[in-house]
């Protein structure tokens, strides 16, 4: 692949992508390396923050948060990996992961997926592209983090739901176990302004809630013209 093309950012997102890098992994013709199926339950821990660990998860099915010193920074549901954070052997995690409902992942040794990488030219940009993914995510939810309170928690609700959540014409309905206590420690807020504002924000009809789910009103987000680009 020619140079200029290699480091387009399209081709970058297009050829190593989380599937992409599965594909990869999966692959018995070059390098093949060994999985692990494995199952947690509600508030099992992965890993924790400050401790090595050896291995590299993809999330099967299920939803994981990562915090650092209790305080949630990211999550990690279908389809993508956990883990990359600290690749080489001997770093120490940047966060404990937990999962927040009952998960399956496959299992992959650092040292495997390192050697497996490295056998290829081009091996690393899987990781780049990985971490490029993050970084955005991250780049949204400080985007909206500095605002009203409102405001604050609503873009929390709609990156979660757009992420994780079932989205029609109308509504995007987050999973049950993204519940308001995690929205709360997420978004950096007290639980008591957490109900306070949701409350108010289904009163304005900017949210619903059934059965434990909370429910975006796609319609009424106009109010709020920086969480526009998040729809």
């Amino acid at each position: 692949m020619p140079y200029m093309e290699l480091f387009d950012k399209d081709v970058i997102q297009q050829t190593f992508n989380h599937n992409k890098l599965l594909q990869f992994l999966l692959d018995k013709k070059s390098y093949p390396i060994k999985l692990t199926k494995i199952k947690l339950g509600k508030g099992d821990i992965l890993f924790c923050e400050n401790k090595v660990h050896d291995y590299i998860y993809l999330v099967v099915e299920g939803l994981f948060s990562a915090s650092k010193d209790n305080h949630i920074i990211e999550f990690m549901g279908g389809e993508e990996f956990i883990g990359t954070d600290s690749i080489l052997s001997n770093e120490d995690s940047l966060f404990t992961v937990e999962a927040l409902e009952n998960a399956a992942l496959l299992r992959f040794s650092k040292e495997d997926v390192m050697c497996k990488l490295m056998s290829t030219q081009d091996g690393l940009f899987f990781l780049y592209s990985d971490m490029k993914v993050v970084n955005e995510n991250l780049t949204k939810r400080n985007a909206f983090q500095t605002g009203e309170t409102g405001s604050k928690i609503l873009g929390s609700i709609i990156q979660l739901g757009k992420r994780y959540g079932e989205e029609s014409a109308e509504r995007i309905t987050l999973p049950k176990s993204l519940n308001k206590k995690i929205i709360a420690n997420y978004s950096n807020v007290t639980q008591a302004t957490m109900y306070y504002t949701c409350k108010q924000l289904t009163i304005d009809g900017f949210l619903e809630e059934s059965r434990y789910r909370l429910m975006i009103n796609k319609s009424h987000i106009g109010k709020w013209n920086n969480l526009k680009a998040l729809l």
